[in-house]
């Protein structure tokens, strides 16, 4: 007898330890087709209604950043389909205390109409460096009832305790000439209700240094800081920015210039150059910075083409800046072991790079999101077949412990 329970024991095990090649499980036969079902009452109290994406919750910004003691608005979209009017009722599940509140709620929705509204989250004053998902929830009711739809959307908010930037980057004079004495004035914000007292604002030229200062940013304050730096003939990038103990959203902490000192035309077009480089190097926020520059000035000498052009490629940067930010939170849920939530940022990030013909990356994130896909289901399988060799040890110790009764 217990030759046998080892053996069994033995068998189970063997076959459990075996899974790094997933077993051939044999395929679900097709389940014949179900008798028509008359249609009964919903869990709401209404008539089940055939149809996908008939009532829709739509968040127009995924992502949004917020700071303690601050709001946060996302733009939200209501939309029904075929249906009979409902009144539409709307919740936001928010951690404690938090407040929600929308622009409009229990509102009329027509067949086929789509209202646009706001959802405002005021921030706690003790909130801390983290990342919150907050879940969305729409109620459509016809009249008496008679038909209850619900749909809702996970928005994240990315929140900040310390949190420094640098905008609005000026020099003057506008027209630089070779051998002039340069002014560069940026203004340096404090974006939380904190006061924050070891600000470092620094001032680069081609990433040498050539000047720091220090300022003290009282709480939701910005200040000017202007830095000097002679004309030179050449190609400079120009480029200041500001940092803090604690500051973990660098996207805000600096804003650039590119000057090319020559002719007006050499300038433009040797900017114009640089832009394309910095974009197919993938460095897209310097460049939509330059395209953005490189579009006001060509609109400005009357080349209305160029210009277009250069406002179309800024606009596949801000494309590319966005679905990079999608495939970082992705990567971020990832390591927290949130497969679900990596996969709904992946595929965001999937649909901006289908959008914009960018199939390389549209199929490196669809190798990927097939490879968390497989990894899901090799989770499944290990398992299964870990609870049947637990059973299979159960059953073969009763057994046992039966023959020695009898």
């Amino acid at each position: 007898m217990k030759k046998l329970i080892i053996f069994t024991i033995m068998v189970v095990l063997g076959t459990v330890l075996h899974v790094g090649a997933v077993p051939t499980i044999p395929p679900i036969p097709t389940p014949p087709p179900l008798p028509p079902e008359t249609p009964g009452p919903s869990p709401g109290g209404g008539v089940p209604i055939k149809g996908q994406h008939m009532f829709e919750v739509i968040s127009i910004e995924p992502v949004m950043e917020g700071y303690a003691g601050s709001s946060i608005e996302f733009n939200l979209k209501v939309i029904q389909r075929r249906c009979p009017d409902l009144v539409v009722h709307l919740t936001a599940v928010t951690p404690d205390r938090w407040e929600a509140r929308f622009s409009e709620n229990d509102f009329d929705l027509r067949a086929d109409e789509t209202v646009e509204l706001t959802l405002t989250l005021f921030l706690p004053d003790n909130v801390l460096t983290e990342r919150f998902e907050i879940k969305i929830q729409g109620v459509g009711k016809a009249e008496e009832d008679s038909v209850e739809l619900k749909d809702s959307v996970t928005v994240t908010v990315m929140t900040y305790t310390v949190d420094v930037g640098v905008m609005n980057l000026q020099l003057s004079p506008v027209q630089l000439r070779i051998g002039e004495n340069v002014i560069l004035t940026v203004a340096v914000v404090n974006y939380t209700q904190r006061q924050i007292v070891d600000v470092e604002v620094e001032f680069l030229v081609n990433n040498r240094l050539v000047s720091r200062k220090a300022v003290i940013l009282p709480a939701g304050a910005s200040q000017p800081v202007s830095f000097e730096w002679i004309a030179e003939v050449g190609t400079f990038t120009l480029v200041v920015k500001a940092r803090a103990m604690g500051d973990f959203n660098n996207r805000n902490d600096f804003v650039n210039q590119k000057i090319v000192l020559g002719s007006d035309t050499e300038q433009i077009d040797l900017l114009y150059g640089e832009a394309i480089t910095l974009y197919t190097q993938e460095n897209y926020t310097q460049a939509q910075n330059l395209f953005a520059t490189v579009g006001a000035w060509y609109t400005q000498m009357g080349e209305p083409v160029k210009a277009s052009e250069a406002r179309q490629l800024q606009e596949l940067c801000n494309s590319h800046i966005q679905a990079q930010m999608l495939i970082d939170l992705g990567e971020q849920a990832l390591q927290m072991g949130d497969s679900e939530q990596a996969t709904q940022y992946f595929e965001q990030a999937r649909d901006i790079y289908t959008q914009i013909g960018d199939t390389e990356k549209q199929d490196l994130l669809q190798q990927k999101l097939e490879a968390i896909g497989n990894q899901v289901i090799r989770l499944k399988y290990v398992y299964i077949l870990v609870c049947m060799a637990v059973v299979a040890v159960i059953i073969v110790a009763k057994m046992a412990i039966t023959r020695r009764r009898h």
